[in-house]
């Protein structure tokens, strides 16, 4: 008896709950939003009977100061549940309240970059273009990406605390296909930014030119985190790398439907060797959270001094073919993104889309860093 009493003052007197659900098949955005104006619930999923849905935790407040801004939110009542529990459905119409990639990230809802990488054999050629240091490309490439991933804890330390906003991976594809993190972190698909951050393999002494305060430059010795090291031996079996991404990608989505979606980043020097890879880059693209759709921008790296072509927003200009197709494989920039490429200079537009093609050694290390950079960190 006593059990059943705290049951039922728990369901009675807990604050009030909305569910969320999507109205005609709209997918549910969980966020109600207007400019720079957001309100996002704490979520948890609700089943009821056949119902599948998400328990917003909120109030009467809340939800009254949602409509007040401007969200497109309508409020229905719905029979009660569960020990006299009062429900209100909220159900978001498309339209005005239908803002992608607007999900706040935050612990409870992070966001997932993966990094896919070419470890053909021609990757042990020398890179092209500006920048270059007679370095292999794979050399360059690790390099730019271990730096990244320094970059991405970084933003994600709060004091001595670093923070899981991010799940993170990085596969290679050439003689084998793979997650390439080294250590205690070897053989994993996507590991928390967290533990990216305790487990580098090791520290590396490095140079870098900074102002010496009087207008010239000095060098500086800095320690590198190193998670993976350059590997170039095999084919380019593009096809398959896709395939194994957009497996991993599809659990992540699955277990996450309230956070901002996951980028993937291709990058590669060649054409695959096992076939056209258009189809199944689309079916990662069409990869879902309730926030967006999976984004996938591809790479190319150069051999040659031509200038690279970055964040067209048609194939108009690219040279060849195999130019043409990375192009049509890459998503369109969603806002947080085409706002860095803005304030980096780029001219963007609503078709610019996350590709560059012969990309140099500088414009490899923007393009990865523009790519990654995603705001509402909470």
């Amino acid at each position: 008896m006593a059990c059943y009493l705290r049951k039922a003052f728990r369901f009675v007197f807990r604050p009030e709950r909305v569910v969320v659900r999507p109205r005609d098949g709209a997918r549910d955005q969980g966020i109600a939003h207007r400019g720079q104006a957001t309100w996002r619930p704490r979520c948890a999923t609700l089943r009821s009977g056949k119902m599948d849905s998400y328990a917003l935790v909120g109030g009467r407040h809340s939800l009254a100061q949602c409509r007040a801004k401007g969200s497109a939110w309508e409020l229905l009542p719905i029979r009660r549940v569960a020990f006299g529990a009062v429900f209100t459905q909220v159900q978001l119409p498309r339209g005005e309240g239908d803002v992608p990639y607007s999900a706040e990230i935050s612990r409870a809802n992070p966001s997932a970059f993966l990094f896919l990488i070419d470890q053909s054999g021609s990757m042990g050629d020398p890179f092209g273009g500006a920048g270059t240091t007679g370095r292999s490309k794979a050399q360059e490439l690790s390099d730019a990406i271990n730096r990244l991933l320094q970059t991405l804890v970084t933003r994600c330390a709060k004091g001595e605390e670093v923070r899981d906003y991010f799940d993170v991976g990085v596969m290679g594809y050439g003689h084998s296909i793979g997650p390439v993190l080294q250590g205690p972190l070897a053989g994993r698909d996507l590991v928390r930014i967290s533990e990216i951050a305790f487990n580098p393999v090791r520290l590396e002494e490095r140079m870098r030119k900074v102002s010496d305060g009087a207008g010239g430059l000095v060098e500086q010795t800095f320690q590198l985190p190193v998670w993976l090291d350059p590997v170039h031996n095999g084919g380019t079996p593009m096809c398959e790398a896709l395939r194994r991404a957009k497996q991993l990608l599809e659990g992540w989505v699955t277990a996450h439907p309230l956070s901002y979606p996951p980028t993937a980043i291709h990058i590669t020097d060649g054409e695959s060797t096992d076939g056209d890879p258009s189809g199944v880059a689309s079916e990662l693209r069409r990869l879902a959270t309730n926030d967006g759709a999976a984004c996938l921008f591809n790479l190319h790296l150069s051999s040659t001094g031509s200038p690279p072509i970055t964040f067209p927003e048609s194939d108009a200009g690219l040279p060849d073919q195999f130019a043409r197709l990375l192009f049509s494989m890459s998503s369109s920039l969603p806002t947080p993104v085409r706002a860095a490429a803005k304030a980096e200079g780029y001219p963007v537009s609503d078709g610019t889309r996350g590709f560059a093609f012969n990309a140099d050694l500088v414009e490899t290390i923007r393009f990865l860093d523009i790519g990654t950079r995603v705001t509402g960190l909470r």
